[in-house]
């Protein structure tokens, strides 16, 4: 809530999906929807792209995957039947936040992989048409 209006958190999971989705699509704007049954209105928010937000996760973005999504696929560590395996900073963090950050940005890399392939070759699925 600002100034008595609902808004979406700025450190919202959906916040940082909705700017992962502008950068995608290059888009300057999206509409951002909540439905909560026929009882209470539509809520909707304009939500502009962010460059400066999305420049700042994408260079974590970028880190977590050289760091740690590339030197798993070139170890093949999967397809040895291994267990992925954090980096030491990871694993430091890990236990200094109590949370696993590993599966929520390989989740953000996932989502955000599949909203541009989608994007870009025009699949059905997420991402706009």
């Amino acid at each position: 809530m600002e100034n008595g209006e609902i808004k979406l958190k700025k450190t919202h999971n959906y916040y940082y999906q909705v700017q992962g989705q502008l950068a995608i699509t290059k888009a300057n704007k999206c509409y951002f929807i909540i439905y909560s049954g026929d009882q209470n209105n539509l809520f909707v928010e304009e939500i502009p792209r962010n460059d400066l937000f999305w420049q700042n996760i994408l260079a974590k973005l970028t880190q977590f995957y050289v760091n740690c999504i590339a030197p798993q696929i070139i170890l093949n560590r999967r397809g040895k039947k291994r267990k992925c395996k954090d980096p030491n900073s990871i694993e430091a963090q890990k236990k200094k936040l109590k949370i696993d950050p590993i599966k929520i940005f390989f989740k953000m890399v996932l989502f955000f992989s599949r909203v541009y392939l989608n994007f870009r070759y025009n699949l059905p699925g997420i991402g706009p048409r």
